[in-house]
């Protein structure tokens, strides 16, 4: 997805063409009723939220019923140790 493009579903031959295929993709602004929000995505895709309020933040982290990874990413060093430790993720 380049440039705001949309998702196509894929039409060519093999593996892929059951299903819709994103090329690598950093998606930002994710509102989390979108579904790659909710669910786990596996492939090059990588959907960015950003919060202001820590206890916003852990709220909606710790509410997705998958939580297989998650990543932090932030000016405050102090705080990204204690965030990782209250986020319930498999892998951060």
């Amino acid at each position: 997805m380049r440039g705001g493009s949309r998702v196509e579903r894929h039409r060519g031959g093999g593996a892929g063409d059951r299903g819709y295929c994103f090329p690598p993709a950093l998606l930002d602004r994710v509102p989390l009723d979108m579904t790659i929000a909710r669910e786990e995505v596996f492939g090059l895709v990588l959907g960015v939220t950003g919060w202001e309020d820590e206890a916003e933040m852990l709220a909606a982290m710790n509410a997705i019923d998958y939580g297989l990874t998650a990543s932090i990413c932030t000016h405050d060093l102090a705080a990204a140790p204690r965030l990782a430790g209250e986020i319930e993720a498999g892998y951060i």
